[in-house]
């Protein structure tokens, strides 16, 4: 891990206007969201949730309008992978082996080959859907670490993994926002970025607002509880 801060990316503003002429690729996939959520009850709202997390992480970061467009496509529908993944695994009530979680692995591949006819003149999506699994210390699906990962993926690994915490699995309940916060900084720098992983456990309110947690929503704080955006470095 670097000790460079993560900032947002140099990518082009995508005109909300060419979204348009993705409306049938887009109900195609909310569909598929749909029938997701129908197979596995426990990712109901997670769509939808993930997408929330995302664009307020990505906002208290520094990332401007023009990357919301992108990383909310990317974090509905980053998952879609998941698809290919056996029951058997996916409703395992218990910690995966090692041989199982490779399987799971294999949902990052799944879904970006499924997102590549939508979104094939979309690359910063596609980006995010491959490298969300991608880690700091170059343990992930392909290996990447560090600056490698693009800023994007990081948030949107960030954003999906507490979003995870705060719903129940088949082998664990949900966490607490205390075990949120342990959890994320232990494994920051590690299996998260430590700049954004720093940002999320001072702001975990403020991303979980009006989220359902467990059985109980969360509400957002006064704006004067949220921690100040970071100084966003540059290269």
């Amino acid at each position: 891990m670097t000790e460079q801060k993560c900032q947002p990316c140099q990518t082009q503003p995508v005109p909300w206007r060419d979204l348009e002429a993705k409306a049938v690729e887009l109900r195609h996939l909310e569909r598929c969201v749909g029938l997701l959520e129908r197979r596995l009850p426990y990712l109901r709202g997670r769509a939808d949730h993930t997408e929330h997390i995302a664009d307020s992480l990505a906002r208290i970061l520094g990332f401007g309008e023009q990357h919301m467009v992108v990383l909310r496509l990317a974090a509905r529908f980053h998952d879609l992978g998941l698809l290919g993944i056996p029951d058997t695994i996916l409703h395992a009530p218990r910690e995966l082996s090692p041989d199982e979680r490779q399987v799971v692995e294999g949902h990052v591949r799944m879904g970006g080959h499924l997102l590549d006819v939508a979104f094939y003149d979309y690359p910063e999506v596609l980006e995010m859907v491959w490298f969300h699994h991608e880690r700091p210390d170059g343990t992930g699906p392909l290996k990447l670490e560090g600056e490698q990962v693009p800023p994007l993926a990081r948030v949107l690994s960030v954003a999906g993994a507490i979003e995870a915490m705060t719903n129940s699995r088949p082998h664990r309940e949900a966490l607490t926002r205390g075990q949120i916060v342990k959890e994320l900084r232990r494994c920051a720098g590690s299996q998260y970025d430590a700049d954004i992983v720093d940002l999320a456990c001072q702001n975990l309110k403020r991303l979980l607002g009006g989220i359902r947690s467990g059985q109980t929503t969360v509400n957002a704080p006064p704006l004067e509880d949220v921690a100040p955006p970071p100084q966003v470095a540059t290269r």
